[in-house]
């Protein structure tokens, strides 16, 4: 019903049912772990009204709530940086064997989170910064993006035409096109990813 890839790692394949609407992905080494994909496959959709929430566990702590799915929103990226912080100083950091749960609960179930569950990446438990920070963010991003595929190798036809110069750099529309349409996507996968320090 259910797959999980861990970044840079083949895709899950022990998922356990645990009870009748829950199950779990032992995720061994977790320490090396960033960002984990869990999605729905494609032959099992949710029946009308249902969704499931899912949560990380490190050993001999609390669930972590990351975030849902519903078939509108069949897969989601979960970035697991911040919940390492719950691990206790004198906890082994090699070889720790995590817990990725998935309950399968009725959608109005989301509107909150439980009492005592942690948001690592949930928009809906998370609040938003003021806007001005969120503007910042987001032309940040911009800025980082189209630097990245300036150039100075202008068109032969180019030279002549207004105000540009041959020291002049340009960036072609369609790599701000491909900007917001990934922009767009990270959003509805993780709107807290403008938080994050690899926002590119």
């Amino acid at each position: 019903m259910f797959g999980a890839i861990c970044a840079g790692r083949l895709v899950q394949t022990n998922l356990q049912q645990v009870a009748e609407n829950q199950f779990v992905f032992q995720l061994d080494f977790a320490e090396s772990l960033n960002h984990i994909v869990v999605f729905l496959l494609p032959t099992a959709p949710f029946a009308p009204g249902m969704g499931a929430k899912v949560y990380f566990q490190w050993p001999g702590k609390a669930f972590q709530f990351l975030g849902y799915l519903t078939n509108d929103k069949p897969s989601a990226i979960f970035r697991l940086k911040n919940t390492i912080q719950s691990l206790s100083n004198d906890m082994p950091c090699i070889g720790v064997t995590a817990v990725l749960g998935i309950s399968v609960e009725p959608i109005t179930n989301f509107v909150e989170s439980p009492a005592g569950e942690t948001a690592a990446t949930s928009a809906i438990a998370k609040p938003l910064p003021p806007t001005t920070s969120i503007a910042q963010r987001i032309l940040r991003n911009l800025y980082n993006f189209l630097a990245s595929f300036a150039t100075s190798n202008l068109p032969p036809n180019a030279l002549g035409l207004g105000d540009i110069r041959p020291s002049d750099t340009y960036i072609p529309l369609r790599v701000f096109q491909d900007w917001h349409t990934k922009f767009l996507a990270k959003i509805n996968n993780n709107p807290n990813f403008l938080d994050s320090d690899d926002q590119i």
